[in-house]
């Protein structure tokens, strides 16, 4: 992690450790992965409130098996779209709520529909909808990545090929 990105969000009241320092445990199989709140892999262990709306953002902590860990194509997806475009708008104490409200809708939408069918919202979202517009404009306003702006990188990795894989 970002020694900055760190302090700032220790700054914010967020701890950092294993899952012994919040369990207690000693020998576990558990790590704390950093923020992401609606990860399809992940518990929630605690609560940590950042500004004045009050908006609750959550430490979390995913359970390793000891064995290789495997996501499906769905999960692979939104861990993606999570730590480059949805986690930094809810973690922050600055993103308006309008905008955190329609990234859990955008969230809730993608995990209604299959690996394909996620492909297929992600580049409708970018060709554009009036709502699709109306909401990169509000993330580019407000300062935070949108699709278009990982599309290099989506593209790269989310292809026909890793599709069919």
């Amino acid at each position: 992690m970002d020694p900055r990105k760190k302090a700032r969000l220790e700054a914010a009241g967020f701890r950092f450790g294993d899952a012994a320092d919040f369990l207690g445990e000693a020998d576990c199989d558990y790590k704390v992965i950093g923020l992401l709140p609606h990860h399809p892999k992940v518990s929630l262990l605690d609560k940590a409130h950042l500004g004045d709306d009050h908006e609750t953002t959550h430490l979390i902590v995913l359970s390793i098996p000891t064995g290789e860990q495997h996501m499906n194509k769905e999960e692979e997806l939104l861990a993606f779209l999570h730590e480059h475009v949805f986690d930094p708008i809810l973690t922050s104490p600055v993103a308006s709520n309008s905008l955190k409200t329609g990234v859990r809708l955008t969230i809730t939408r993608l995990q209604q529909r299959d690996a394909a069918g996620m492909l297929q919202y992600y580049w409708s979202a970018v060709i554009g909808t009036e709502k699709s517009t109306a909401f990169a404009r509000q993330m580019r306003e407000e300062g935070f990545t949108r699709f278009e702006e990982i599309i290099e990188d989506f593209r790269d990795r989310f292809n026909d090929r890793w599709l069919r894989s």
